[in-house]
């Protein structure tokens, strides 16, 4: 059978929603974090030449054919084509980085009251 490695999964960054939008003042608070940072621990391995990495927007998977087996869900939905991996040879450790993707909202989610509802001018 095959082991499933040990791994660490850390939020790196804020994403700054005002960042990406042009009314300031609904700028929805964020905890989302600016990238995912996977590290994988394969000690078994010495070089990356066998790791098959298959990440989507919402899981991360790792295979090592009869050795390890990985798959993670991503706590948050991120752009799986700009992810980063890398093979660190020294501590024997793929090191996976991804960004997150900025959440999208609806019209309605970001419009607030003016007031307590007495804008349009009737008592």
């Amino acid at each position: 059978g095959t082991l499933q490695p040990l791994y660490t999964l850390v939020h790196r960054g804020t994403l700054e929603l005002a960042n990406y939008m042009t009314d300031l003042t609904h700028a929805p608070k964020t905890t989302r974090p600016k990238e995912l940072v996977v590290n994988i621990s394969l000690p078994a391995i010495s070089s990356a030449r066998t790791v098959d990495l298959d990440v989507s927007q919402t899981h991360l998977k790792v295979r090592v054919p009869k050795i390890y087996s990985l798959c993670i869900e991503l706590p948050f939905p991120v752009q799986d084509e700009e992810g980063k991996a890398k093979f660190d040879k020294t501590k024997r450790e793929l090191v996976v980085t991804l960004p997150v993707q900025v959440p999208t909202y609806t019209e309605e989610q970001l419009r607030t009251p003016l007031d307590d509802g007495e804008a349009d001018g009737t008592e």
